[in-house]
């Protein structure tokens, strides 16, 4: 998020004075946060404390008044009524990078990101610009190649992100809308080499300089893991406390999800590998254990039922092998369910449906 932040304060004074050349400086004294920030934050208290989206938008910008926002999205803003008003502008987009960290199935990066942007911008294009940069981000999050990402966002939303960045620089003019500087945004990051060429790319284009830089600013920071120490330090001392206890609170849940992760996807795989260590010693004497290194596991967590629900693609009724040079085992698997500490008998790693009802030599 921190990578989204500090692309909208670079492309802050950029926005409606389009940059020379390349190697323009990033942060000038009039470098400061805008919309595409303040919305950002909003995003991501709403989501993480259960807030209720639209009044969490409202209540941050009416706080940080003059910020840039729309002319319809401040119409909106000071409404009593909080009907959405069909919008396709690339708000949608500028505020949702949250989400892609926050969640960790497609299938929740897509509906969350949905809920954020259909509260004002209901129209289809305007939700596909928010679902195309969460699920970017979350690719990236899941170490996806470039060339993955190109084509599971071309796929499923139909943005050609095959033109470059020369061919666009040509003819592109400011554009607002989510099909019109989306895709030039993704294609930014697609060309970046790192973090901080991820933001001049999305600059130099002579758009919409801030909320491209803070759409490509948040791929980036999710495929190149982190953003540099100077840039966060401009964020730290430019944003007000009650915005930085926010971000402090997003970075604290990452980290507490992802040691969590680590620490279980340890554990599972000490435990299965205890497992077939133990079924060899049981039922083939003969094999010595000690000449046989077992494949690293590979496990992905499923957020709605809190379950872990694969080990190497494996599902319950299908029987899979371990080659190794010394044998080859064959397991049935029957159902699937999450592993914990200890084995409560020969053939079973839990109590609640990993099963694994057989190991055999082939």
């Amino acid at each position: 998020m921190l990578g989204a932040i500090f692309g909208d304060i670079c492309g802050s004074v950029y926005e409606f004075h389009p940059v020379e050349s390349y190697q323009f400086p990033l942060l000038t004294d009039k470098s400061q946060f805008t919309d595409d920030t303040v919305l950002t934050l909003a995003i991501a208290d709403a989501l993480m404390n259960k807030k209720d989206i639209a009044k969490t938008l409202k209540a941050y910008a009416r706080e940080h008044v003059f910020k840039g926002y729309g002319l319809r999205f401040n119409d909106w803003v000071w409404d009593e009524k909080s009907e959405p008003y069909w919008s396709f502008g690339n708000g949608s987009a500028m505020r949702v990078s949250s989400v892609g960290f926050l969640y960790d199935s497609i299938e929740d990066v897509l509906e969350y990101a949905q809920k954020s942007a259909e509260v004002t911008h209901n129209h289809t294009e305007g939700i596909k610009g928010a679902q195309a940069t969460a699920l970017a981000i979350f690719l990236a999050r899941q170490h996806a190649s470039k060339d993955e990402i190109k084509h599971e966002i071309e796929t499923r939303f139909g943005y050609n992100l095959s033109k470059t960045l020369a061919e666009i620089e040509k003819n592109y003019r400011f554009n607002e809308t989510c099909q019109g500087s989306v895709p030039e945004a993704i294609i930014a990051f697609l060309e970046s080499e790192d973090y901080e060429s991820a933001i001049r790319n999305a600059i130099w284009l002579k758009g919409d300089a801030d909320t491209q830089a803070c759409i490509a600013g948040g791929i980036a920071e999710a495929f190149y893991g982190d953003i540099p120490e100077s840039f966060k330090e401009k964020i730290y001392t430019s944003l007000p406390q009650e915005m930085l206890e926010i971000i402090e609170q997003f970075y604290a849940y990452m980290d507490f999800k992802n040691s969590i992760i680590e620490e279980d996807l340890a554990c599972i795989e000490k435990n299965f590998h205890t497992l077939i260590y133990k079924v060899i010693n049981d039922d083939f004497p003969s094999i010595n254990t000690s000449n046989i290194t077992l494949p690293k596991l590979t496990i992905p967590f499923d957020t709605k039922s809190k379950q872990w629900i694969g080990i190497e693609g494996m599902y319950g009724g299908f029987s899979y092998t371990f080659d190794d040079s010394d044998c080859v085992l064959k397991f049935f698997v029957e159902n699937w369910c999450r592993i914990f500490d200890g084995l409560d008998k020969k053939h079973i790693v839990t109590a609640e449906g990993f099963l694994c009802v057989g190991a055999n030599i082939m």
